[in-house]
C-alpha cells in the first residue's frame, strides 16, 4: 500500500511537509503497523502530483476546507475511477493558535491522523459491533485524537488498537497506543466517536475537551463522519426492508428465512465474521460509497 503525500498550500512549506511525511513513515513502520498486525505503508511525499503511481492512496494538504487539490482528482479520476483522495486543510489549525510540526492540534498531527485512518480503513466502510447491540466506526484516531506523541520531533496522532473494537478483550488489554484509555468503545477528552446505538439511533460523542472549531469541520458532505452517518442510514432502511419482506413471508407460509447477509470481506481481528459467514458479530462492512474524494477538512 503506497499512501502518497501532496502539499497544494501556499501556507506550508514543501521542507515542513517533507518532515511531517518521514515522521508518519516512521510512525506507520514502528508502531501502527506491528500494533496492528500489517505490512506497513509506504508514505511519500510527492512534489507533482502527475508523479504519484497508480494504484496509491492520497491525501493533498490545502488551506481551507473549500480548496479542492489541483490536478489530483482529474489525474485519478482518469486512472483509478474508485481511487481514494484525502483533504487536510492546514489554515484552520495555524487560525487557532497552533503550530505546522508540533502541539495536539498541529497541522502534522492532523496528517497523521488521516494516514494512519487511511492505512487500517481506506474504504471507510467497517464497523464494529460492541456485543451489546451498538456499532462503532472504524476510526482508529477520532476516540483518542489528543494528546498526541512525538516521532522524530513531529507530533502524531495517537490511535486506538485492536483491542478497542473487541468487546471480549482480556483484562490488561492496551486499548490505545499511549495506553491513557482503561476500556473499549471509549473516547478520551480530545476525542470523538461515531456510532449507532442499540435502538438504531445515530450519534456522535464528543470528548469535553474537543475544541469547537474542529467540530464544525465535520459537518461536510465528504467529511468522513459524515459518509459515515449516511451508511447507517443508508444500511438501516435495507435492513428494513428485509425484516418486512421476511416477515411477509413468514405470514403468507409460517417459514422465514434469516435475513443476515455474508460478509463482503475479511478483517484482521479475531473473532470478526469471516467471508461467507453472517455479519452481526464483531463487525459488519456497509456498501462502499460512489467514488469522491475522501474528505475535506483539517481533522481527521
Amino acid at each position: 500500500m503506497l499512501i502518497a503525500i501532496l502539499n497544494q498550500s501556499t501556507v506550508l512549506k514543501n521542507a515542513d511537509v517533507a518532515t511531517m511525511t518521514e515522521g508518519i513513515a516512521t510512525q506507520i513502520q514502528s508502531d501502527v503497523a506491528p500494533i496492528w498486525g500489517r505490512a506497513p505503508a509506504a508514505v511519500t511525499f510527492y512534489t507533482d502530483p502527475t508523479a504519484v503511481p497508480a494504484g496509491a492512496y492520497g491525501i493533498a494538504l490545502v488551506d481551507t476546507i473549500q480548496d479542492q487539490p489541483q490536478g489530483v482528482l482529474g489525474y485519478h479520476t482518469e486512472a483509478q475511477v474508485a481511487q481514494v483522495w484525502g483533504v487536510v486543510a492546514a489554515q484552520p489549525e495555524l487560525d487557532n493558535g497552533w503550530k505546522v510540526l508540533t502541539g495536539d492540534w498541529s497541522v502534522s498531527s492532523t496528517l497523521s491522523h488521516e494516514v494512519l485512518e487511511t492505512f487500517i480503513d481506506p474504504n471507510c466502510n467497517l464497523w464494529a459491533n460492541d456485543g451489546q447491540g451498538s456499532v462503532y466506526s472504524f476510526e482508529v484516531c477520532d476516540p483518542v485524537e489528543a494528546p498526541t506523541y512525538p516521532v522524530n520531533g513531529v507530533s502524531v496522532s495517537n490511535f486506538v488498537t485492536p483491542a478497542w473494537f473487541d468487546p471480549l478483550a482480556p483484562v490488561g488489554s492496551q486499548f490505545d497506543k499511549q495506553n491513557l484509555l482503561k476500556a473499549g468503545f471509549s473516547i478520551l477528552p480530545g476525542g470523538y466517536m461515531t456510532y449507532e446505538s442499540a435502538n438504531g439511533k445515530v450519534q456522535q460523542q464528543w470528548g469535553a475537551a474537543y475544541p469547537g472549531w474542529r467540530k464544525t469541520m465535520k459537518g461536510g458532505p465528504e467529511a468522513r463522519g459524515q459518509q459515515r452517518l449516511l451508511q447507517l442510514q443508508a444500511s438501516y432502511h435495507v435492513l428494513r426492508g428485509a425484516e418486512r419482506a421476511t416477515q411477509m413471508m413468514a405470514r403468507a407460509t409460517g417459514w422465514a428465512p434469516s435475513v443476515l447477509c455474508p460478509a463482503q470481506r475479511v478483517s484482521p481481528l479475531p473473532g470478526r465474521a469471516r467471508a461467507g459467514s453472517p455479519i452481526g458479530g464483531r463487525c459488519r462492512v456497509l456498501p462502499r460509497p460512489r467514488p469522491r474524494p475522501r474528505r475535506r477538512r483539517p481533522g481527521g
